[in-house]
């Protein structure tokens, strides 16, 4: 049977995107057992802070036992800085710092920084494809909303000088009662137009399993 402990860590870092709102958390260690699996980051309650523990589930164990080394990386959507507390590092712990160790944030996100290059647009929604929605409408100083499935990481990439990111946050949609599936993550970024005329774009790269997609939507901007 399997259990769930914390994992030694040799090395650290927190970098956080403020173009695509993603702070991600890599650890790296050696002398895992080689039964361990989900190793990852999972953010725990901390009052004034960012408190994560760095773990993985273990079993069913081997006679004899072996090990291997590793790094994980875990990439988790929110808003930084946060008003309610400080926000220049976070906390983390690992079995060897199981009091929690303090590990720096670096901010990055500067357009020279932004998300990958879309791939060539195929027309076909199959994983590994780009796929195109709208053209939509969108009225300058008027708020809209894009959305996308949280399944792995996500990078988002628009256009500054039309439009602003006004806030992005994370929520869970519950499915129907007696549909017994887990909850859908997903991430809303929300956009104001700056310009009263335009086209532009959202460009939302995510992956599926092994695959990576390439969402474009597409804007007409009006004068409301």
């Amino acid at each position: 049977m399997g259990f769930y402990g914390l994992m030694p860590a040799d090395k650290l870092s927190a970098v956080y995107n403020s173009k695509t709102k993603i702070l991600t958390l890599t650890g790296s260690g050696k002398h895992a057992q080689e039964s361990t699996t989900s190793i990852g980051f999972t953010q725990q309650t901390l009052y004034g802070g960012m408190l994560f523990d760095f773990g993985g589930w273990t079993g069913p164990l081997i006679d004899p036992p072996t090990y291997f080394d590793y790094t994980r990386s875990s990439h988790i959507p929110m808003v930084l800085p946060n008003p309610a507390y400080p926000t220049n590092g976070l906390t983390i712990k690992t079995s060897n710092h199981p009091e929690g160790i303090s590990v720096e944030i670096v901010f990055k996100g500067t357009p020279d920084e932004a998300a990958p290059a879309p791939a060539a647009t195929s027309g076909t929604d199959e994983p590994g494809h780009t796929v195109q929605y709208g053209p939509f409408a969108a009225y300058d100083s008027l708020p809209f909303a894009v959305t996308q499935v949280i399944s792995g990481p996500v990078f988002i990439k628009y256009d500054e000088t039309l439009l602003n990111l006004k806030s992005a946050m994370v929520a869970n949609t519950p499915h129907p009662p007696g549909v017994r599936v887990p909850e859908t993550t997903s991430i809303i970024w929300t956009f104001v137009p700056i310009v009263n005329s335009g086209k532009t774009e959202v460009v939302v790269t995510y992956e599926v399993g092994s695959e990576t997609v390439v969402a474009v939507w597409s804007y007409d901007i009006y004068k409301p």
